[in-house]
């Protein structure tokens, strides 16, 4: 249930982004949009639990996450500007890209593979397939 109700307060997102882009623009909509995120955060800073030190080590991933979501949102913001369902269909695409890189970087370090069965990943596999299939016929729909 908790899944749905995320799902809906993304989809009302795109739907202001693409309202929100249209009028500020990329730049300054990613821009705002930080800030704003930036002092809900702040919010949430009660709720930390803390019981470990902190290194600089444990910041890299959470850098990456940050920069490469950055880099993505931007991106699909630039596609707000044409059609928001368009690029929502296209950004779900990313568990495809997700799975096959997560099936390359495993082959260098391992700590990428989750452990599951030779039948989970099939699965997935399929569905990529699908959601694949279903855009494509998105794209290919006038």
């Amino acid at each position: 249930m908790l899944l749905l109700i995320g799902l809906a307060f993304y989809s009302l997102s795109d739907i202001f982004g693409g309202i929100a882009v249209r009028k500020l623009g990329v730049l300054n909509l990613r821009f705002w949009s930080s800030i704003f995120l930036f002092f809900l955060s702040i919010l949430l800073v009660p709720f930390f639990k803390v019981k470990e030190k902190i290194s600089p080590s444990k910041f890299v991933p959470p850098f990456f996450v940050g920069f490469f979501g950055f880099l993505g949102l931007i991106s699909l913001s630039l596609g707000f500007i044409y059609s928001v369902s368009l690029s929502q269909a296209l950004g779900r695409l990313s568990s495809v890209y997700s799975l096959i890189l997560i099936i390359v970087l495993a082959k260098y370090r391992g700590e990428f593979l989750e452990k599951h069965s030779r039948k989970v990943y099939i699965t997935r596999f399929i569905g990529c397939l699908i959601m694949v299939a279903a855009v494509l016929g998105l794209l290919l729909t006038k």
